[in-house]
């Protein structure tokens, strides 16, 4: 909302026709990558961090969920070799912002699983829908050529979902700890990692030293960081 004419003072502050770095991107944004990569070459690997819904709206699961549902379709029909490695935002839950990290069942994590299935060995999606965030060894992606393979052998994603330190996710404070458990996660896979040699690709929507992630959980994740 921010780059609208109605909110922004200055017009110089107005997203153009192809968005702003601040904004959300339309449609014809993501076509013309289409296009460029085209002349360019497609890329070996996509990592995709989420935040796909626009930023100015409260809507039903679904409705939030739309958005990823429609950009996963439009990669699948554009790109169907696509190595694709995804995580959600935060934005993608309704309402936005909010997932209580004690439900067992989220409607969103539910509906977007089944789409990204194609994206993820099957641990990985059994681990993702239970858990909201996943690992996966990055050579075993259902789509993975042996070009691919031998490039990524050896690497693992670790997709985590910062749901479990975003200060505007109103849930964490009932308890203030890490109710998905996911930095003890991290470090049980960041310390087989280290015994059998293997290499992180750590992706998430929000970064750890972002003003809006607790400290607390900031902090042990640099932790991890500066260990390994």
């Amino acid at each position: 909302m921010c780059c609208r004419g109605n909110q922004a003072k200055n017009p110089s502050d107005w997203a153009g026709k192809w968005g702003d770095y601040n904004c959300d991107l339309p449609i014809w944004t993501l076509q013309q990558i289409h296009l460029s990569n085209q002349n360019a070459g497609n890329p070996d690997f996509i990592i995709w961090t989420g935040d796909n819904v626009a930023h100015d709206v409260l809507k039903s699961p679904f409705e939030s969920a739309k958005s990823t549902l429609l950009i996963t379709d439009y990669i699948k029909e554009h790109y169907p070799d696509a190595i694709v490695y995804p995580i959600q935002g935060n934005h993608e839950f309704s309402p936005m912002n909010l997932q209580d990290l004690n439900e067992k069942n989220n409607p969103v994590i539910d509906m977007i699983s089944n789409v990204w299935r194609d994206w993820l060995p099957e641990e990985s999606y059994e681990e993702y829908r239970k858990k909201s965030y996943y690992q996966s060894e990055a050579s075993k992606h259902p789509l993975a050529n042996e070009k691919l393979k031998q490039k990524m052998e050896g690497t693992r994603i670790l997709a985590l979902n910062l749901q479990s330190c975003y200060f505007f996710n109103f849930y964490l404070f009932s308890s203030l700890g890490d109710e998905l458990n996911q930095l003890a996660w991290l470090e049980k896979n960041l310390w087989e990692m280290e015994r059998n040699g293997e290499k992180a690709i750590i992706i998430a929507h929000i970064p750890p030293g972002a003003h809006d992630c607790m400290d607390a959980f900031a902090r042990r994740y640099q932790a991890l960081a500066d260990r390994f």
